[in-house]
């Protein structure tokens, strides 16, 4: 790797020099992707939050890693009085009710977590991870328990935020998910939850309350979820209407499925957004175009359409294409002898064109910079393991025949098989071969223990560290060498820990990453486009 910098330049040179044939190949492939895997595209074009997420960018970067603007609304074509000014709107087309809407993964949802219900520690999209809440965490030795005290916060109504409201919360968060069939994500780690969540339990035995400022939590391994696990929204649920939480705003009127509307703490210290208020709408395509005329919508999901046409024409939003949680990648199973050699599996990832495998599955697309998310920042997976065919070359020429046949284990459709095609063109050129076995689950979780060299999936929620531990369980040596350095990050600075986790799945060569998925948001050209977007990571 010393070389690195002057591989990469002579890459470049040779890339610039590439022949029309090169070229025309890539299309063709391009093509034949974008037929077989139109279900896939379908499915990844899907938002959760009634919107239509775009693979689609002209523009450039936007100001935070990872975010990326595609039109620039101007602020001069905002006419609004001065009491839109001072109200903060923020459409939802999956508005809910106001008691739970901070508890779903909708724009709603994201807003109110934000400006109403501060959790413990914050980790956004990006992994970056702030403590909020929690004024100190200390890991155990085995890193499997976290005390955490409490700053001095306080609610909206005055009353200082206590370690049994924090239980509660968790356990409110749990029967809430579990109720409307979400899977608990990282918190499904911690002791005793899915237990409660089940009803075979009357708490979570995982939190244990030591007094009013001091909580400790068990969790089930040592891994960096254990940080996501104390991302929980904490909310006061007796003594109000509304449950009450101690952020910047507080929920004054509701009417169900139709609005939130938020007004300023009386209790706080915090003065982050500069709006009296904030209205949550229940926001629809067919409302747009009055929306827009009437200066009503400040914030939203939107798609390739509506960005085109009717933002483009009012003019007055700029659209941002931002991460969510999909995620496409190949990952390696350290127990396979033929890529359990470090060296090998870094071969293999730097032989790959990850920007053109991408193109040639999606259409088009962005390729994460990152193993862990998107926008982590550098050194990071694309820094660490550029596409570097020379580089390969070098390793890859000198394998064995048997070690030149991988078998790779892929989902049965259409989509997951043609993405298996577009990897077998690129390695045949290093003369590897590809041999498949189809997998019926859409989740890694219960990988098969044996029988494949890489596993390919298309269909990550966003947790793929779970899907990167499945994939290191088969080598008990680098198990361990994972747990030890994550639960040593914990202990010393437990914050870090994702940064840590890159580190070393990049230093091992654990998997490519192909493509994460994203979604466009409009937002008004007046305000603060960092702080209000957010709003919705």
């Amino acid at each position: 790797m010393d070389n690195q910098k002057e591989l990469q330049e002579e890459l470049q040179e040779e890339q610039q020099a590439g022949t029309e044939q090169q070229k025309e190949k890539k299309e063709t492939g391009k093509q034949r992707g974008r037929k077989r895997l139109i279900a896939a595209l379908l499915l990844l074009l899907v938002l959760a939050a009634g919107g239509a997420a775009a693979f689609w960018y002209y523009g450039q970067d936007g100001g935070k890693e990872g975010w990326q603007e595609v039109l620039h609304g101007d602020k001069t074509k905002v006419q609004k009085s001065a009491e839109q000014k001072a109200q903060l709107v923020i459409g939802d087309a999956g508005l809910s009710d106001a008691h739970t809407a901070y508890l779903h993964d909708t724009v709603s949802g994201s807003a109110l977590r934000r400006l109403v219900y501060t959790p413990l520690v914050r980790v956004d999209s990006t992994k970056k991870a702030e403590k909020c809440l929690a004024k100190d965490i200390a890991f155990d030795t085995e890193a499997k328990q976290a005390e955490v005290t409490l700053t001095d916060a306080v609610f909206s109504d005055g009353s200082p935020v206590t370690a049994a409201d924090v239980k509660e919360s968790y356990q409110a968060y749990v029967r809430e998910r579990m109720f409307s069939g979400v899977s608990l994500g990282a918190v499904v780690q911690l002791e005793g939850a899915e237990a409660y969540g089940g009803s075979t339990a009357t708490s979570i035995e995982g939190i244990e309350i030591v007094d009013d400022t001091t909580l400790r939590f068990h969790f089930l391994e040592v891994s960096p979820e254990c940080i996501d696990m104390l991302s929980v929204p904490v909310a006061k649920l007796s003594a109000s209407e509304y449950p009450l939480g101690a952020g910047e705003y507080q929920i004054t009127e509701a009417v169900i499925g139709k609005e939130i509307l938020l007004a300023k703490s009386e209790n706080t210290s915090l003065a982050e957004y500069p709006y009296a208020t904030v209205l949550l709408k229940k926001a629809e395509k067919n409302g747009l175009e009055e929306n827009l005329k009437n200066y009503s919508l400040d914030m939203f999901l939107t798609d390739q359409e509506c960005t085109e046409s009717m933002l483009k024409e009012s003019g007055w939003h700029s659209v941002y294409e931002l991460p969510e949680g999909t995620y496409a990648f190949i990952g390696f199973r350290f127990a396979s002898p033929k890529v359990e050699d470090p060296e090998i599996r870094r071969a293999i990832i730097q032989a790959i064109d990850r920007q053109a495998l991408c193109d040639t599955i999606y259409g088009e697309g962005k390729v994460p910079d990152s193993i862990l998310g998107r926008g982590m920042g550098k050194p990071n997976f694309a820094s660490i393991l550029p596409y570097d065919k020379k580089a390969a070359e070098k390793v890859l020429a000198g394998l064995s025949e048997t070690r030149k046949s991988l078998t790779v284990l892929a989902g049965a459709d259409v989509g997951s098989q043609g993405a298996v095609d577009a990897l077998e063109e690129q390695l045949r050129e290093y003369g590897l071969t590809i041999e498949r076995i189809e997998y019926s689950s859409a989740s890694s979780e219960g990988l098969p223990e044996d029988g494949y060299d890489l596993y390919l999936s298309l269909t990550e929620d966003g947790t793929q560290n779970r899907a990167l531990q499945a994939l290191l369980s088969g080598s008990e040596e680098k198990a361990a060498a994972y747990e030890k350095e994550i639960g040593n990050c914990l202990k010393s600075d437990p914050l870090s820990v994702y940064r840590t986790a890159e580190e070393f799945f990049c230093r091992e060569g654990a998997l490519i990453p192909i493509h994460a998925g994203s979604r466009m948001a409009a937002v008004a050209a007046d305000g603060s486009q960092e702080a209000l977007l957010e709003l919705l990571q």
